[in-house]
């Protein structure tokens, strides 16, 4: 407003500016600068503002609450005093990207310290501040990321567990895709022999048996589709050799790198699925595996009683499990082995390690069984000892097998007793016999010789019996009548009547064993006449029957001991020993019997064929 003198009056000069829009402006401003300090304080991450060198300006409430800093105490600080030291030098990486393209950075993980030493995981974003087009800070956002990085952390150890499980794991485990296998463990090259490279070029099918294929085309195609098909199946396969393998299989559709696929997993249950169909055609009782497996499998409690036998217990003590469940352990143990037992069992509680070892058990019926243990412990949830969890395999077998290699060992060092010291003598008196004859011509000295001779090759004749002993031989079946009809050939001097037949579990030495008691009852008992009778029971009985002057009763008890001869026609003492040790190595025996009015009954009984 002006004034103005005009013609003696006074007048006021007005001038009006409409700034309307101004006041608008400054008025948004106001409104925006409020806006943004509301969204700085009230934002859920940290707001940060740091100069070039890394030195913090500003921060947020929630960056102050995160490290537990006023803003003073942070505006002393620099980054390095915040990010661990392992990512210092990325974070002063980013800022010099920053001032270099003058552009924001693409968002990075570091990691970070509180105040209070906190580990604290953030994903950053940053961006520059300009003045006059020149940088002169960065503005950053950090998210608190550290729940997401130790579920990170949580599914990383959990998925090395589950390939350390898939790996360890007695069963095979697969993953199907619509193309081929897209995972396999090592247990699928064990049960298949290919290898993983072979099985992840070939068409799963051809793993299939050609008459089960079919069938699984039809299951996979279904789950495909989504359509229901069986989550478990047995079906065959065909290894890498050829050879065919019953697998149970359990399957289900699961989503693996993006894509439909079928995790399987398959237990080779071959024995088990021979053995069931066996059972099912004789017997039809019995139904998994720890029922028809071959040992006894047994768990104890802490106390030591039985809370659960397998059927083969039974089949192996002659005791039932009704009988037997409840009952200490030590009731079946022979007593010289009750102590040491009871302090394998106190032992392997307290969680030591013990190692197999034999004892025996005695049966219902008294009789005495070498069984070999594998013990271990069984754990609670919360690791404690709730019992012991056991497998015993019966050796009576191994045993028999031990104690015939100790008879064999004996057979050895018979005959080496035999070469230094019977046919050493013989040779002795051949030499001294012929240096005699040289002097004096006399003819007894030659017969002398000759008989020594003699003795010398039968007993070579014998030693080849006996090496046969030496020589573990596996038994197979054998004709009794044929061997006899052979043997009996040998002797056509002497009337033989055969009656019967039987097959047995022998070997070649079986001839041996028909031939020396043939010519014992031909050499020693003088006898022309034989009769042999085969029966076929549970054991194989055959009677030699002789009618010669018989085995004199005070010899009885010794005819077939190492070495005993007597009489004028005896000699080595070892035809009637090996027919022993023959027949024992079968798991037979043999005995003699008077035969009235006169000669001898040789009795034999070894296992028949079934």
């Amino acid at each position: 407003v002006s004034k103005l003198d005009f013609n003696d009056s006074t007048m006021f000069l007005h001038f009006a500016e409409d700034f309307t829009e101004r006041k608008k402006m400054e008025e948004e401003l106001k409104r925006s600068e409020q806006k943004y300090k509301n969204l700085w304080e009230d934002a859920n991450d940290v707001l940060f503002i740091v100069d070039v060198n890394g030195y913090f300006i500003n921060a947020n409430k929630v960056a102050l609450e995160t490290f537990g800093y006023t803003i003073e105490d942070l505006g002393k600080k620099n980054i390095v005093d915040i990010v661990d030291e392992k990512y210092v030098h990325m974070a002063f990486k980013k800022i010099q990207e920053i001032l270099r393209t003058k552009k924001p950075i693409e968002a990075f993980e570091v990691l970070c310290h509180s105040k209070d030493g906190k580990e604290i995981w953030v994903e950053v974003r940053a961006r520059p501040i300009f003045e006059d087009g020149k940088i002169v800070a960065i503005q950053g956002i950090a998210r608190d990321i550290t729940g997401r990085k130790r579920m990170e952390e949580k599914l990383k150890e959990s998925e090395e567990k589950y390939k350390t499980l898939v790996e360890k794991t007695h069963d095979a485990v697969y993953i199907l895709g619509q193309t081929g296998l897209l995972f396999v463990n090592n247990r699928v090259c064990e049960v298949t022999g290919y290898t993983k490279e072979e099985l992840y070029e070939m068409d799963p099918f051809d793993l299939i048996h050609p008459e089960d294929r079919d069938r699984i085309r039809d299951y996979v195609a279904k789950r495909f589709r989504g359509d229901k098909a069986p989550e478990s199946h047995i079906t065959r396969i065909i290894t890498k050799d050829g050879d065919i393998r019953y697998c149970e299989f359990s399957v289900k559709p699961i989503t693996y790198e993006g894509q439909t696929a079928i995790l399987g997993s398959v237990r080779d249950i071959t024995e088990r699925k021979l053995v069931e169909d066996k059972l099912r055609e004789s017997e039809k009782r019995y139904r998994t595996l720890i029922e028809t497996i071959n040992d006894i499998v047994f768990v104890l409690d802490r106390e030591g009683k039985f809370t659960y036998l397998n059927k083969k217990f039974e089949e192996v003590t002659g005791y039932s499990t009704e009988e037997m469940i409840g009952k200490h352990f030590t009731k079946i143990i022979a007593p010289e082995y009750v102590e040491s037992t009871v302090d394998r069992f106190r032992r392997g509680l307290a969680g030591e390690e013990i190692p197999m070892y034999e004892i025996e058990v005695i049966k219902k019926d008294g009789e005495r069984i070498p069984v070999e243990l594998n013990v271990t412990t069984l754990y609670d949830e919360g690791g404690n000892a709730v019992g012991r969890l056991g497998v015993a395999r019966d050796i009576t077998e191994r045993k028999r097998m031990e104690k015939s290699l100790v008879e064999l060992n004996e057979a050895l060092k018979l005959i080496n007793k035999i070469m230094r010291h019977d046919i050493l003598n013989d040779l002795t008196i051949v030499n001294a016999a012929l240096e005699v004859y040289k002097e004096t011509k006399d003819e007894k000295m030659l017969d002398k010789a000759f008989k020594a001779i003699e003795r010398s090759v039968k007993l070579i004749n014998q030693m080849r019996k006996l090496e046969e002993l030496t020589t573990t031989r596996e038994l197979r079946e054998c004709n009794v009548r044929e061997v006899i009809e052979e043997i009996i050939g040998r002797y056509p001097e002497i009337e033989f009547k055969i009656e019967g037949d039987c097959r047995v579990l022998a070997d070649g030495t079986f001839n041996s064993v028909i031939d020396n008691i043939i010519n014992n009852a031909v050499v020693h008992g003088k006898t022309n006449r034989i009769d042999i009778t085969i029966k076929c029971n549970d054991f194989c009985e055959v009677r030699i029957t002789d009618y010669g002057k018989g085995i004199p009763e005070k010899i009885k008890d010794r005819i077939f001991e190492e070495g005993f001869f007597y009489g004028e026609t005896g000699h080595t003492g070892l035809g009637l020993y090996i027919v022993k040790k023959v027949v024992e190595r079968y798991g037979g025996s043999v005995t003699i019997e008077d035969n009235k009015p006169k000669g001898t009954v040789f009795v034999i009984r070894l296992r028949t064929v079934k």
